[in-house]
């Protein structure tokens, strides 16, 4: 006997007869029935997002902004410290001083929309707390470039030396 044979054997005897529709498969749904029921939920109405989430992504964009020209917050103290010398050099420490207080403010005021966005929320339990672990993650961030710059502005505030007019 042929491997053909063989094959076309077991494909016979496996194969799954074949019923009509007339034969009442419980495969095959008769949407004829009177008893024919959809197993699929219905469709879901249409989702609108809420401004929470608009609010947060472009939040997130400031903070790609806000961290942009001095990279990761871990970073902050080398480059405030290169800042400083290059303002020390020029003479320009007062402006130095203004530029780090501009970006504190900046950052206190996302953390102000940050915690206006839990002033209307929404009435799904799960996009509450969507929300809030996002916001959480924003607000840490936000938290760490601000600590990191009042902390580098009190150590060199302390190095300023005093002019002698």
């Amino acid at each position: 006997m042929s491997v053909a044979h063989i094959l076309w054997f077991e494909l016979t005897i496996y194969r799954r007869p074949r019923h009509g529709i007339e034969t009442e498969d419980p495969d095959i749904p008769v949407s004829s029935h009177a008893a024919y029921h959809n197993p699929h939920p219905e469709p879901l109405q249409p989702y609108v997002q809420p401004q929470s989430y608009n609010d947060l992504y472009h939040i997130r964009c400031f903070i790609v902004m806000w961290k942009d020209d001095w990279g990761p917050v871990a970073c902050w103290p080398f480059v405030i410290e290169d800042l400083y010398k290059e303002a020390l050099a020029q003479d320009a420490v007062d402006e130095w001083e203004e530029d780090l207080k501009d970006k504190i403010r900046k950052g206190h005021i996302a953390l102000d929309q940050l915690k206006s966005l839990f002033m209307d929320l929404t009435k799904d339990p799960w996009m509450v707390r969507d929300l809030w672990c996002q916001a959480f993650d924003l607000v840490s961030e936000i938290h760490e470039g601000v600590a990191c710059v009042r902390a580098q502005l009190k150590v060199y505030s302390d190095r300023k030396v005093p002019r002698g007019d």
